[in-house]
């Protein structure tokens, strides 16, 4: 009977910067409840004063409710909206970068083109920090570190010129397998890190192909704030989900990518 390998995280492990990588957005995603009372105008006076090169608008969440009463028979919507905290979006400098600071964490998110870990992880730690002094939360819910990649096929283009191993269609039922939406959960075995990878093609408005791969890794519940606790789950994460795109990733992908100096 064969033996499962054992996974190790290896930091000390580095992977290609590819300067062409298709990554049309980066989030970092820290859910966290408040553990006080937000004042709304308090915190974007905050914001503002923090963040100059952001423009903060509030969010509004939108809930639609139908109640049914039994004389005269009826149904009744009710509309509620409730404050859902901030959307800053960076300018100049900051262009690019999308945040939202809300009453339950915050997701920071670097849109198209992203540039390398290093800027990206700080610029989303200072929101991060804010937070935490501003909603003082008890303990961090879930700690997320995903990133979508998209990558045009054209009309004809392979998934097979992409990803090594390609999902299939049921065999004996002659079935292409031109479009497609694959979906697999790992746990890793000794870590608290789970990964959930989608693989998908699509077509946009043009009918061309388009392949998604959106790795997404996280862990649950990280009852210490303190930095150097964070920055080690955050680099074990950057870890699985570098691992896991470079693995599954034809060698023609990757020089289409463009290697380039580490990362």
């Amino acid at each position: 009977m064969s033996v499962r390998k054992k996974f190790i995280i290896d930091l000390s492990k580095e992977f290609q910067r590819l300067p062409d990588a298709p990554i049309v957005e980066a989030v970092l995603h820290w859910q966290a409840a408040a553990g006080k009372t937000l004042d709304k105008a308090q915190v974007q006076k905050e914001l503002g004063q923090r963040f100059p090169k952001y423009d903060c608008r509030e969010q509004q969440q939108q809930q639609l409710e139908a109640a049914i009463q039994k004389s005269p028979e009826r149904v009744e919507l009710r509309h509620q909206t409730r404050w859902d905290g901030f959307r800053l979006t960076g300018q100049g400098d900051a262009n690019g970068y999308v945040v939202q600071f809300k009453p339950n964490g915050v997701v920071f998110s670097r849109l198209a083109k992203y540039d390398r870990w290093t800027t990206f992880q700080e610029e989303g730690l200072r929101f991060w920090e804010a937070y935490l002094e501003l909603a003082e939360p008890p303990v961090i819910k879930r700690l997320g570190v995903r990133f979508i990649n998209q990558i045009r096929l054209g009309m004809e283009g392979k998934t097979s010129e992409f990803l090594k191993d390609v999902p299939t269609p049921p065999k004996g039922m002659g079935l292409s397998c031109d479009l497609f939406f694959h979906q697999d959960t790992f746990r890793i075995d000794e870590y608290p890190y789970q990964i959930n990878w989608v693989r998908t093609v699509q077509r946009n408005k043009e009918d061309e192909k388009v392949l998604i791969v959106d790795i997404d890794a996280s862990t649950e519940r990280i009852a210490s704030l303190e930095r150097d606790v964070l920055m080690k789950h955050l680099a074990e994460m950057r870890f699985l989900k570098n691992k896991l795109f470079f693995t599954c990733m034809t060698e023609q992908a990757l020089k289409r990518f463009g290697e380039d100096d580490h990362e």
